[in-house]
């Protein structure tokens, strides 16, 4: 499919589309798809590119044998090739009220992720692959794959209808979209992971014995992994309000060995469960982010 610009989306710029030219996603596992792409898939078709010969055996149909090969060795060979598939993808969003929230009040960490979101979505249709979106928050919401531009286009700008609230998980969300799909499927899940990360695991262990692919991008701002100021301080959970008071002396300490512990026990949960892992910050350039799950031809 060749390249095509998009008019302007609130998250996805001409510039950053500039930048999108020529990246690539791909699964781990061999693609299951049916339409030819990028990802190569493991069966044998009637096309595509050479892969072996072997002995025509009765029942073989006719229009296999490679008469060519006929005419020089006199026996009847069948050409077995490889299938160029298409990528099964769905990018995952995390859209619970945890993600409206940055420090200083400009880029949001849903606004860093909602780019981050758009980019993928961009290169897995430009390189002609079958991309779906879902997100998690108040509700649990499942978009169709968008073979065209057009349906493409109508999920660049729904993001920006999108205001962040409930306390959806993204275990939960795996949990749905593992009953939904029935082919494997890469799942790029876009989130800040506020949430038991036992129950995260488990379910990226199911995904990946179903034979799907996860990519974890955790998106957090900056300010979420020190305790900055003095004094008495007000706490209050952004999903569910409760608030408590506390001292800056005695919990900076704390909280920066628990934020630790969570980063570690999360990454090494993802990657025990077969799951690819990325730690991302808000101020982190975007396409710096991007290629944490992409590559360049």
């Amino acid at each position: 499919m060749s390249a095509t610009t998009p008019t302007k989306f609130k998250y996805l710029s001409g510039a950053m589309v500039n930048q999108l030219h020529g990246v690539t996603i791909a699964a781990r596992h061999s693609a299951d798809g049916l339409k030819q792409g990028l990802h190569r898939s493991r069966h044998y078709g009637s096309s595509v590119e050479f892969a072996e010969y072997r002995q025509y055996v009765p029942g073989d149909p006719a229009d296999k044998i490679d008469w060519m090969v006929y005419a020089r060795s006199d026996k009847f060979m069948i050409r077995k090739s490889h299938e160029e598939t298409t990528l099964e993808a769905c990018v995952i969003l995390d859209c619970s009220a945890s993600m409206d929230w940055s420090q200083h009040g400009e880029k949001t960490k849903f606004d860093y992720a909602a780019e981050l979101a758009c980019s993928f979505l961009y290169v897995l249709f430009n390189q002609g692959d079958c991309a779906s979106m879902a997100t998690f928050g108040a509700e649990h919401i499942f978009h169709e794959k968008a073979g065209s531009f057009d349906k493409m286009a109508m999920l660049w700008s729904g993001f920006e209808e999108i205001k962040p609230s409930g306390d959806g998980t993204a275990a939960l969300m795996l949990e749905k979209l593992l009953e939904r799909w029935k082919r494997k499927t890469l799942a790029i899940v876009i989130s800040d992971f506020l949430e038991d990360y036992t129950s995260l695991q488990k379910q990226i262990a199911r995904m990946k014995q179903a034979g799907h692919d996860v990519a974890l991008l955790h998106v957090l701002d900056s300010g979420e992994l020190v305790l900055e100021g003095q004094g008495i301080y007000e706490v209050r959970d952004s999903e569910t309000s409760q608030k408590i008071e506390a001292s800056f002396d005695d919990l900076r300490v704390a909280y920066s060995a628990e934020v630790n512990n969570w980063l570690e026990s999360l990454r090494y949960g993802a990657g025990a469960a077969g799951a690819d892992y990325s730690f991302i910050t808000t101020d982190m350039p975007l396409m710096s982010a991007v290629m944490t799950r992409a590559r360049r031809l």
